[in-house]
């Protein structure tokens, strides 16, 4: 069995992550993309992140009717600060042995990986699949990486694709009263007009 991890804070989640999400599906062909919000990221302080409540229940309005996609709610029951070890044995546990994991990072991330909370541990659980973003040089990077993250090349991919939509693009046009209806699912966008998010930088509802 092979499972695609797709963490993050999903603040909101929004059409460029279900672009990617495709993409890996197609590419990768694994049984599962799942998508774990997480309660509070460890590596960043963030101003106006909406409660893990409405977070969680936008990724589920997203995948909603998708098939292979499912959401899961472990790293937000868990509480606390997010870190990606927690989360690849919380999975480890729950699923056969055999099962293979890859693990969804920005190509940006590659910088900071080799600090990652136990990222030698988390290396041994899982493959890493990484995301273009720009001006970052995927190649340039992984040179930089240490040698018992590289030992195996198979561990690192190149997806791609680019995120060309960003979670704080759309938190500014809520703000500034635009519109996000080409951003993020229609069921997205409604719930985010009921509850009212993002309307301010400082709101957790």
């Amino acid at each position: 069995m092979k499972i695609i991890i797709f963490g993050g804070t999903f603040n909101p989640i929004h059409n460029g992550h279900l672009r990617i999400a495709r993409h890996l599906r197609r590419k990768f062909k694994p049984d599962k993309v799942l998508f774990i919000p997480c309660h509070i990221p460890y590596h960043k302080n963030y101003q106006g992140l909406a409660a893990p409540k409405h977070r969680l229940n936008m990724a589920r309005l997203a995948v909603s009717g998708a098939t292979g996609w499912a959401v899961s709610d472990m790293d937000i029951k868990r509480g606390g600060r997010t870190f990606s070890i927690d989360t690849l044995k919380s999975l480890k546990r729950k699923y056969r042995a055999q099962t293979e994991f890859y693990f969804v990072i920005g190509a940006d991330s590659l910088v900071d990986l080799p600090h990652w909370y136990k990222i030698g541990e988390l290396s041994r659980l899982c493959r890493f699949i990484t995301i273009a973003r720009p001006g970052y040089h995927f190649a340039k990077l992984v040179k930089h990486l240490p040698a018992y993250l590289i030992k195996d090349i198979k561990q690192l991919y190149q997806a791609d694709i680019r995120i060309d939509i960003s979670s704080t693009q759309i938190r500014k046009n809520i703000r500034a009263g635009k519109s996000v209806k080409s951003l993020v699912p229609k069921a997205v966008e409604s719930y985010i007009k009921k509850h009212r998010l993002f309307e301010t930088t400082d709101t957790h509802r």
